[in-house]
Order: C-alpha cells, then structure tokens, then sequence
C-alpha cells in the first residue's frame, strides 16, 4: 500500500503541520534527498545535516504558513535541499566512483553484474557527467538517478513542463557527445 505522501499530490502547509503525514513525508523522501544530497557533497556527513535541515525548514515554512498550499511537495523539498547544498557546495566534485555511489544507495540497475566492459563504459559516463555544467547535471541527475517526473523538475525550476523536457534532452545530447568523445581516445 503507498503512503498518504506518494498518494497524495496538492496539500495545505496545514496538513503538513500533522506529525503523522509529516512522518510519512521523511519516510517517503529521506533516503532519496539523502542521496541526492551525497552526489553533490561528497561526504556522509554534510548530506546527513543537509537532510536534517532540509526537514527543519520544510517545518519552518508550513508552520509559518498555514494558509498556504503545496502544488508538489517533491518539487518542495528538492528546491529546499538544492537551495541548502548550493550553500555548502564551495567547488566540491561530485561523487565520481561507481563504488562510492552504490556505498550509499545509489541504485543503478544491475552495476555489481555488469562485465569489466560495462563497468569501463559506465565509468566514461561518470567522468562525462562530471565535465557537464552543473545545471546540466543536475537535470540528469533528478531524471535518471532520483527518477523524478519532468513535472517536478519543472516545479523545482521555476520552468514549463516543456522547457524541463527540452533541458534535459539538451544535456543528455552534450553527455552523449562527451562519452563518444572520450571512447574515441
């Protein structure tokens, strides 16, 4: 059975406010902000305090606002999080090692069966992903790794459902024009 959270798209900053569906909420979302918060820091612990405070000022914000409404509260809590690692970021790389990915969650389908081939050809997408701009990666990186809906990542952007869905068909084509690039050597 899905959560209320997964269930239930629109909510009042009231509704939010019930520890239950607050709960509910963590549940749903921490292991996903948690890794999306260690790509970008590198490191257990500022991802472990950026989720913290992440929850803290998703608190803040909907006990301060009670009258309000949460369009997607997905969209709401990346924005919070990306908003918190901007902060922390100061020219941090992102996780570069498949075994530093899967160490913290990162599920990318089947890597421990993959041959010494695959796992060369999936490395080359990594280092090609790491010499894209930062909003480029991004992009894929809440697509592809986090899975999220274009929807969201328009929410969180401040973009049209379109405009989300030509970025990142964009930065899927630079990432396609690295690797080939970088297989070419």
């Amino acid at each position: 059975m899905e959560s209320t959270a997964t269930t239930l798209r629109t909510y009042t900053c009231r509704e939010l406010c019930q520890p239950e569906i607050f709960e509910d909420l963590y549940g749903t979302y921490s292991r996903k902000l948690y890794r999306y918060a260690y790509y970008h820091l590198n490191s257990k612990e500022d991802a472990e305090d950026v989720l913290a405070t992440t929850f803290v000022r998703l608190w803040e914000y909907v006990t301060a606002n009670q009258k309000a409404t949460v369009r997607s509260i997905t969209a709401l809590l990346y924005r919070i999080m990306h908003n918190l690692i901007v902060d922390q970021y100061r020219a941090r790389k992102p996780a570069s090692s498949v075994e530093e990915m899967l160490e913290v969650g990162i599920e990318i389908k089947d890597i421990k069966a993959l041959d010494a081939s695959k796992k060369a050809e999936f490395s080359l997408v990594l280092e090609g992903i790491e010499k894209l701009e930062e909003a480029d990666r991004n992009l894929l990186l809440l697509r592809f790794i986090e899975d999220l809906p274009v929807t969201d990542i328009a929410d969180m952007h401040g973009i049209t459902e379109n405009n989300a869905s030509v970025r990142i068909h964009r930065a899927l084509n630079k990432l396609k024009n690295i690797v080939n690039a970088q297989y070419a050597k």
